[in-house]
């Protein structure tokens, strides 16, 4: 679950830098998650678009206190994985555990931690597959199936004091940029910077010391650490050597779990571009043999299918291309040219792999302009 936590939170603490360059994806709000997760009930959404509601209005409009649990008995039974008919109807939970866990003091008060958030965060990531009002929904009949009093009520509080601040900080995540192309590295860097400085703002104003300490510290610290690496690499009076030395101390101030984290991160990487290399070698049995050493055994076999289906289609294609060059096109125009590539794509092709194919085609020299630049050589 760390581990887990971790790779989204260096996502996020990112997640700025993305916006900036990539202002594009975010020119929606009820298109990310987060606006989704503020969604309410449809008489109340009319009303609220009537008034410009704001996300934080949403979220107090939908008064999670008030939300009742869905009742059954199946956190009960198996606490550890989420109710079989709300995986029908969020089936991106299917064959997975809760990913989080509530932990109680000897007075029965709800000790806050990462595994709150992640339990949160777990059924929250499924807005858009169900509504909003379901998931917390979910969330409440979880948390009173497993918590006594004082910690049920505590949990419902830190449930939504979460969502609250999690609107908030949508707001700055939809504000205007630069347009991409009059972007810099200095400009990306103090929007980074402005932001991650209003986020922490609210997270003091809307989450307690103790929540906010519990839910955001390892992610500020990471925050940190990207802030002034950014800082380091845009020093121009520092040399190439005294920039990495830079960031080699930088990092080893990180807190443990972090570096450990990030080391794990760095080794994923190494095992996932081996994969890479292997995969586009075409060499089936190494990319087996390291599949089958750092992976399981769903992942090794849908890759592996994967592997087969793509070498498939590679020969396919250089087939196609063989048949393709069989023809004398000198004197065809491009109308006449097309007509044939489309006529012996569909012998070769069908389904998604002729999309794939016809993609293809339009990325290279069409065969008329491989002639004339052969002629012209």
């Amino acid at each position: 679950m760390k581990k887990r936590y971790v790779l989204a939170a260096l996502i996020v603490s990112g997640l700025m830098i993305l916006m900036a360059a990539a202002p594009q994806l975010m020119t929606s709000t009820q298109e990310t998650p987060l606006t989704t997760a503020t969604q309410i009930t449809s008489h109340a959404v009319e009303e609220l678009a009537k008034e410009q509601a704001s996300p934080i209005q949403q979220v107090k409009a939908l008064n999670i206190h008030s939300l009742p649990p869905e009742t059954s008995s199946h956190y009960q039974d198996d606490p550890s994985t989420p109710r079989p008919e709300y995986v029908q109807q969020a089936p991106s939970l299917s064959g997975t555990n809760i990913d989080g866990s509530f932990r109680l003091d000897s007075a029965n008060n709800l000790v806050l931690s990462l595994d709150v958030r992640d339990t949160f965060d777990y059924f929250l990531n499924t807005i858009g597959e169900v509504s909003s009002e379901i998931a917390i929904k979910e969330i409440k009949s979880l948390i009173a199936a497993q918590l006594p009093e004082p910690a049920q009520t505590q949990a419902i509080t830190a449930l939504e004091d979460y969502l609250t601040y999690k609107a908030a900080a949508l707001e700055i995540l939809n504000r205007p940029l630069t347009s991409p192309e009059q972007q810099t590295q200095t400009y990306q860097y103090q929007i980074l910077k402005d932001s991650l400085s209003q986020l922490r703002q609210l997270q003091e104003q809307y989450l307690s010391p103790e929540m906010n300490q519990a839910f955001y510290q390892e992610e500020n610290a990471f925050a940190d650490y990207t802030l002034k690496s950014m800082e380091i690499q845009l020093n121009e009076s520092l040399s190439l050597e005294e920039k990495t030395q830079a960031l080699m101390l930088l990092e080893e101030e990180l807190p443990e779990q972090l570096q450990s984290a990030m080391n794990e991160i760095s080794q994923s990487q190494q095992v996932a571009q081996k994969a890479e290399q292997l995969y586009q070698s075409g060499n089936r049995e190494a990319y087996q043999a390291h599949l089958q050493a750092n992976y399981s055994e769903d992942v090794v076999q849908a890759s592996m299918d994967d592997f087969d289906r793509q070498q498939t289609f590679e020969s396919s294609y250089q087939t196609y291309q063989a048949a393709l060059k069989q023809y004398d096109v000198s004197n065809m125009d491009e109308t006449e040219i097309q007509a044939l590539q489309e006529d012996l794509r569909t012998q070769y092709f069908e389904g998604h792999d002729l999309l794939i194919a016809k993609t293809r085609d339009d990325l290279i020299q069409t065969p008329q302009e491989q002639t004339n630049q052969s002629l012209t050589n």
